[in-house]
């Protein structure tokens, strides 16, 4: 129902009870109605005389106009005019003859209306023929007939005529609504009481109406404040009027368009959420890596993080060996485990690194060899840095995954990259320290690394209380190959000792070029006496040693040897060096191709 409508019933009882008033108040002026009809009349006769005044205007106006200017548009109102005038003398001719309450006026004012229209014919006779006349003939003739006024006087006295009998009229008029004015104000002791009822009704039935539309506005009040309150899923109740129904369905829209927004904004929450998370995440494992010291070390800190860093998600972290030829898995997570920790493959098997980025088959496109047929997506990163292949990284959704989201994936591409630059720097930093602690050409470990080393090994000792042995060892006459061979001969013979030495000795033991062709070997939790059974047995090993350069045989090589042991020859690094070296100098003096011991020193020192 609307609301319109509602009113309208309301109001209804109140127009019937004013309808009854209106009838007493209708039985009471009734006798005024001679008198009303009376002035009804005598305003018809000043309408009918003013509708004579215009038409008398148009037709001299609308004649003189054409004659002036020859537009064929002012002669129209001429032409209706004169059509008009005759019909209208005659009605008010008739009005005065039979309608008129007053026959002595009537007969005075029916005076003045023929009057009018002898002047009147004499104007269209005086004036009006002859100027049509002239103008047919010559329009300036016409134009001077115009100027002469004499057809004009003819219409001012019409005028003046007609005038007076409307004053006259109005003068009448005025005299009996005077008299209306005061029957009516008798009326006025009446009328109070019946407005007083009116009022009482219309109070009662305004106040039911308030009442009503009221309740329909405070409910859609209520819901409002639920809604500026924050609780969006709330909903006005739809009335049975129709205009606070279409404006509870305008609030409902406006509520389920906030609601779709604050649903948007919790979706971007969530979003910039897990951005912050993953960015937190990265810097955590980026701070790891670079806290290792190798890249194995690496390898372990990457197969824990990345279950927590792809959680829900299947995957493996595979790493390319130095050899370039086999792939190696150092991770696996999830549900979907394609691979075991320690599996090797083929590197060609993966397609990602093949075509050196990332690879997620389609239904047009293979998938990878190393897939072994498993049902559903996955997608495959290689780890590149510098443009040098280091692994690939893995992710499986699983038979009923479709593809993998772009977030996942971008996220992948982002830690997959960061392992790269973290695989490459360790990788970079082992090469770098390797340089700095292996003597380029026999690849035993230098000088550096041995002072850098050697005390920690002896500090290690003393906790440990054990025994560790310093074995010197020079090549004898090394000069002699340089001098007879060549240098590159020289080198062949260092390395071919070298060699041996990385064979003979334990892999715990520390073998160190010391400078030249002298060797530093460090026995770990070795004695005095194993230490020089083992020094005769390499020296031994040694003269056994054939070289041959460019076809050639270098002829025999030997070696003397020094041997000092912690704690008994002494406590520091540089002094336990400096007694295997004294030790080695006594070999030296008693032949070469010798083993000495520190004991045999002369003083001791």
């Amino acid at each position: 129902m609307r609301l319109s409508t509602l009113i309208l019933r309301t109001f209804s009882v109140l127009w019937l009870f004013t309808l009854l008033g209106g009838v007493g108040v209708y039985v009471s002026i009734e006798q005024n109605n001679r008198l009303v009809s009376e002035i009804q009349q005598e305003q018809e006769e000043i309408t009918q005389i003013t509708a004579l005044l215009n038409s008398v205007l148009d037709l001299e106006t609308g004649l003189r106009g054409y004659l002036l200017t020859g537009e064929s548009a002012f002669l129209m109102p001429h032409l209706a005019a004169r059509t008009r005038l005759p019909r209208e003398l005659s009605e008010l001719e008739r009005q005065l003859m039979t309608d008129h309450v007053d026959p002595e006026h009537a007969a005075e004012h029916l005076q003045v209306v023929q009057k009018v229209e002898r002047q009147v014919e004499q104007w269209l006779d005086e004036a009006a023929r002859p100027q049509l006349a002239a103008y047919q003939k010559d329009p300036a003739l016409a134009v001077a007939l115009v100027k002469t006024q004499r057809g004009k006087v003819v219409v001012d006295a019409i005028r003046r005529e007609l005038l007076g009998l409307s004053e006259h009229l109005t003068r009448e008029v005025q005299q009996k609504e005077t008299l209306n004015q005061a029957n009516l104000r008798r009326l006025q002791l009446f009328a109070p009481l019946g407005v007083l009822f009116a009022l009482l009704v219309s109070i009662f039935f305004s106040a039911r109406l308030a009442s009503g539309v009221a309740q329909v506005f405070d409910r859609l009040r209520t819901s409002t404040r639920e809604l500026a309150s924050g609780n969006l899923t709330t909903r006005a109740p739809l009335s049975d009027l129709h205009e606070p129904r279409l404006l509870a369905e305008d609030f409902n829209q406006m509520a389920g368009a906030l609601e779709r927004a604050q649903n948007e904004v919790a979706d971007r929450n969530m979003i910039l959420e897990r951005r912050h998370r993953e960015v937190s995440q990265l810097a955590e494992l980026s701070d790891a890596l670079q806290s290792c010291q190798d890249k194995e070390e690496g390898y372990r800190v990457l197969s824990q993080a990345l279950p927590h860093l792809f959680s829900g998600w299947s995957g493996t972290f595979l790493t390319l060996k130095s050899s370039k030829n086999l792939l190696e898995t150092r991770a696996v997570w999830g549900d979907v485990a394609l691979d075991t920790v320690g599996t090797v493959r083929d590197p060609d098997s993966c397609l990602a690194l093949r075509r050196g980025h990332a690879y997620e088959p389609t239904e047009l496109s293979p998938t990878c060899a190393h897939h072994d047929g498993q049902a559903g997506m996955y997608l495959c990163i290689p780890l590149l840095a510098q443009n040098e292949a280091l692994g690939v990284l893995q992710l499986f959704g699983g038979p009923e995954a479709a593809s993998v989201p772009e977030h996942v994936r971008s996220f992948a591409l982002t830690v997959a990259q960061q392992i790269s630059l973290a695989i490459g720097n360790l990788r970079l930093r082992e090469t770098l320290r390797q340089q700095s602690i292996r003597d380029p050409m026999t690849g035993l470990f230098n000088r550096r690394y041995l002072e850098e080393t050697l005390e920690r090994e002896l500090h290690r000792a003393t906790r440990a209380q054990q025994s560790v042995s310093i074995l010197a060892a020079d090549i004898d006459h090394f000069k002699r190959f340089n001098d007879t061979f060549g240098h590159e001969a020289g080198d062949a013979v260092l390395m071919a000792v070298a060699k041996t030495m990385q064979e003979f000795f334990r892999a715990e033991d520390m073998i160190c070029r010391y400078g030249g062709e002298e060797f530093i070997i460090v026995l770990l939790n070795a004695s005095h006496e194993d230490t020089l059974a083992r020094a005769h047995a390499f020296r031994e090993k040694i003269a056994e040693l054939t070289v041959n350069y460019e076809r050639q045989a270098l002829g025999q090589v030997t070696v003397s040897l020094g041997v000092a042991t912690y704690p008994e020859h002494g406590t520091d690094a540089g002094v336990l060096i400096n007694q295997a070296d004294q030790a080695l100098y006594l070999a030296k003096q008693q032949g070469r191709n010798r083993v000495e011991s520190v004991t045999a020193l002369r003083p001791l020192r």
